[in-house]
């Protein structure tokens, strides 16, 4: 049975429940109970069981409990919905189309040289108004006709699929994603293992032994075929580890249940999609990644440097009274030294005065006739950042690094405006809380810059190594700041503002000592411990989280946790209260307004990226979100709301506790640190919780595990390495 969409009643993330009238005009309730959005005017072919379904008001319906749904090209009377959503048609004129042109109606409207006819039943009192309308009604139908041809493909696919034996809805739109072409299906039989860089190994194993057995292919243990599927599989695991390298036998631990690890390596290396490097070996598409990073950092420092000018020191003096401060010794070689370096890295811990020499840097390269860009990877970052460097009649505005990206990818567009970033060779750009960019994060934004100025512009990196690498994959900053031509080191700790105890105990974890904290004392800032025992950890934490936020918004107060099954918990804890009035984001979250969330993927074209927070505002009708570092709306002087795209939906979830690597790049006035039991808990973990808190400190647990996370270690293997401008002599 052919159906047409007229509504949706209720929509969810594994399934859809929608009014679809046929071609005879009876209307049907439609229950689908897989992953399916669709929209009103689209057309479906269904089957399945038909019952009787009576809502709350005692109406009946013939409702579709649907066993087998495809997507079809709309035509004939059933696009009478569909016209009806068009801009100024409405359901009368909708009607007389129908009525004029009956089961034609489809040719028609794809018909250029009918426009005049379409005028007339539109319109046919008023011609001119008519033709008007007649032209928007062919444009829109004809970027429908191509949408409805995606989709129908897609549904083949899907087809192709299941007669391969994939009958998993959920893999196979990733999959569909992932190819998103006509020739999807043509793709996948000439590569059957290309579902392994994306789907569970066990499902592309199946949908690959199942098309190589089709083929005619015996024997597939060893398959060439199945062998790289392994090598993809294998590389995801990697990555999602954060490694970008590993030893031969860490590969052959990589590999897959029931693949021969050794001739999984020997494949990938034979085939190029492993490539051997001294005593590692790499992902053909990481090396790639790390190497382009490199090559454009290379391209940048060989820019001419400036060897300390006659107007450098003027230019430092001056910074000195912008930022009405005198800079130590150390800081102020620090800034003459990154003065002088097209590429530089500034390396500290907490405490130790980074932003007043970024503050100066900026200060003196203005001095010296450049412009600044400030960026941060977070919005609360780049907020703070803002604050700390600006100064009276000297604002400065820094952006997330995604919101940096879509400034000069528009730059590359052509489009100008105010807002957009002023990028030239005379541009120093800072980038602060580097240590937590991933590999990937900086390579799309040194590529824009290269896309745009080729010649690159300067560029500071500001981090602390102390901390956990990147959320993402690789760990560049890290290793920069091995190379003593382009970093600058700052060592003396100076900040411990009114009172605070959290740079001193900050720097006793990051140097290897147990620290003694203070029983915790309502509302005092600084850092605190309070017992608990592993069964009442979350408990405990939960209560603590209540008492905070008494006196904190919901945004001022950050949960960190290792473990997501802890994450998961404390979450749901959370909003347990709300969950009869939540409403369904995604796959993953139940939200409420007030509550917070998190984005765990990039999604760059949204201005989005892994770890960046939000909360929930409203979801009367839809679900709307303020992010952090989003632009804030000069009448309300709140930040401006947003919706979350579809695509992104599946990417959300709720952040009442975040693990800690989520929580890079953020912070917050009060952090509560869950110590559990587990290796997750190291020192970079311990000390990356403990700085994303602006004034508090609660550390919940057993001081034993605090001594143990102490003594473990983070380690992150990667195959970037940079010598200047002469390593690639």
């Amino acid at each position: 049975m052919e159906l047409a969409v007229k509504s949706i009643v209720n929509q969810f993330p594994l399934g859809v429940i929608f009014s679809g009238e046929c071609r005879d005009g009876r209307v049907y309730r439609v229950r689908v109970k897989e992953p399916l959005y669709p929209a009103v005017g689209e057309s479906y072919s269904v089957s399945g069981a038909q019952s009787e379904f009576r809502d709350d008001y005692g109406r009946t319906f013939t409702q579709i409990e649907v066993d087998s749904i495809e997507r079809t090209a709309t035509s004939g009377r059933l696009l009478s919905g569909y016209l009806m959503t068009l801009a100024h048609v409405g359901e009368a004129r909708a009607k007389r189309l129908i009525d004029t042109f009956g089961e034609d109606i489809h040719e028609v409207l794809a018909d250029p040289e009918r426009l005049e006819e379409i005028g007339e039943a539109l319109q046919p009192d008023r011609p001119a108004l008519g033709s008007k309308l007649a032209a928007h009604v062919q444009a829109e139908f004809t970027e429908k006709l191509a949408a409805d041809k995606v989709q129908v493909e897609q549904f083949e696919f899907y087809a192709c699929l299941e007669h391969l034996g994939v009958q998993d809805r959920v893999a196979a739109r990733k999959l569909w994603r992932l190819l998103g072409a006509s020739s999807a299906g043509d793709a996948l039989i000439a590569n059957p293992y290309l579902a392994a860089a994306l789907l569970p190994w066990s499902t592309a194993d199946a949908l690959g032994r199942s098309i190589l057995r089709r083929s005619g292919t015996e024997r597939v243990a060893r398959h060439p075929e199945r062998l790289r599927g392994a090598v993809d599989a294998a590389t995801r695991k990697l990555l999602s580890q954060g490694h970008t390298a590993a030893t031969e036998a860490q590969w052959r631990n990589l590999a897959p249940h029931g693949v021969d690890g050794a001739a999984m390596v020997a494949e990938g290396l034979a085939s190029g999609s492993l490539v051997q490097s001294g005593e590692l070996i790499r992902p053909l598409g990481a090396r790639y990644l790390e190497n382009d990073v490199r090559d454009m950092l290379v391209a940048f420092s060989a820019s001419a440097r400036i060897h300390g000018p006659p107007k450098l020191s003027a230019a430092i003096t001056e910074a000195e009274g912008a930022i009405g401060f005198v800079l130590t010794e150390e800081q102020r070689n620090a800034v003459r030294q990154i003065i002088g370096r097209p590429l530089a890295c500034l390396q500290g811990g907490a405490g130790v005065g980074k932003t007043t020499v970024m503050s100066a840097v900026a200060f003196a390269w203005e001095a010296l006739g450049g412009n600044v860009l400030m960026a941060a990877l977070a919005g609360k970052a780049a907020l703070q950042l803002s604050r700390s460097t600006s100064r009276p009649g000297s604002p400065r505005l820094a952006v997330t690094i995604a919101r940096l990206i879509n400034g000069i990818r528009a730059l590359g567009e052509g489009k100008t405006g105010e807002h957009l970033p002023n990028l030239t060779r005379n541009t120093l750009l800072i980038i602060d809380e580097a240590a937590m960019a991933d590999t990937a994060t900086l390579h799309e934004l040194l590529s824009e810059i290269r896309k745009f100025q080729p010649l690159g512009c300067r560029i500071l990196l500001v981090g602390d190594s102390g901390q956990l690498p990147p959320v993402g994959f690789g760990a560049v900053f890290h290793e920069l700041v091995h190379n003593a031509e382009i970093t600058s080191h700052l060592t003396r700790p100076l900040r411990q503002a009114k009172g605070s105890s959290i740079p001193l105990i900050a720097g006793e974890i990051r140097r290897g000592e147990v620290p003694d904290i203070p029983n915790f004392l309502e509302q005092t800032e600084g850092v605190h411990f309070v017992e608990a025992t592993p069964n009442a950890l979350i408990s405990t934490t939960a209560k603590l989280y209540r008492h905070i936020r008494s006196y904190s918004d919901v945004d001022e107060v950050m949960v960190c946790a290792a473990k997501n099954d802890t994450v998961e918990a404390f979450n749901k804890a959370m909003i347990a209260k709300n969950w009869d009035k939540a409403k369904r984001l995604g796959l993953y979250a139940d939200v409420y307004p007030g509550d917070p969330i998190i984005c765990t993927k990039n999604h760059y074209s949204s201005g989005l990226f892994n770890g960046m927070l939000g909360v929930v505002q409203d979801i009367e009708d839809e679900i709307m979100v303020s992010w952090e570092g989003d632009p804030i709306d000069p009448n309300t002087r709140r930040p401006i709301l947003r919706t979350i795209p579809t695509e992104v939906a599946l990417d959300i979830k709720l952040a009442y506790a975040i693990t800690c690597h989520k929580s890079q790049g953020s912070s917050a006035k009060a952090v509560v640190v869950m110590l559990e039991d587990t290796p997750l808990l190291t020192r970079e973990w311990l000390y990356t919780a403990v700085t994303r808190a602006r004034a508090q400190v609660i550390i919940i647990g057993s001081r034993e595990e605090l001594s143990k996370a102490i003594g473990r270690r983070t380690k992150r293997i990667t195959g970037f390495s940079y010598a200047g401008p002469k390593g690639l002599v």
